[in-house]
């Protein structure tokens, strides 16, 4: 992996840990386009493991 792809599968370990820990519920309930979950990080992490 080059360097921004293997910076970039550090970010989404730490994000699914993150995820994990409930950090993703912790401001008020509001339903955005952007929210992220789970199976977001996993497939994007798979992205990033194919590239290789």
């Amino acid at each position: 992996m080059d360097e921004d792809t293997n910076e970039a599968f550090t970010i989404i370990e730490e994000a699914i840990d993150n995820f994990h820990n409930g950090y993703s519920d912790q401001r008020p309930y509001v339903e955005t386009i952007r929210q992220l979950y789970l199976e977001d990080y996993e497939n994007l992490k798979a992205k990033l493991e194919s590239i290789d």
